[in-house]
């Protein structure tokens, strides 16, 4: 019903796995490197910054109108 927050469930879910300090349901350390979770950090990082610009760009509105030349002084 509340289709994830919107989104900002998910990101915060995405960027919180990447965290050093990031555990399971059960408290459980997730296992992985730091160096790992750098990688899941950027790799996490591109993909929020992709996909709001899609959304952006998928709602802007569209430009109309026509150009014309521009006129030359007589």
């Amino acid at each position: 019903m509340t289709l994830g927050g919107a989104g900002i469930w998910w990101a915060i879910d995405l960027f919180g796995i990447t965290n050093e300090y990031a555990a399971d349901g059960a408290s459980m350390p997730l296992a992985g490197t730091n160096s790992l979770r750098r990688g899941l950090r950027l790799a996490s990082t591109v993909l929020v910054i992709t996909l709001a610009g899609a959304v952006v760009c998928v709602s802007a509105a569209p430009v109309t109108g026509t150009l014309s030349p521009p006129q030359l002084p007589r």
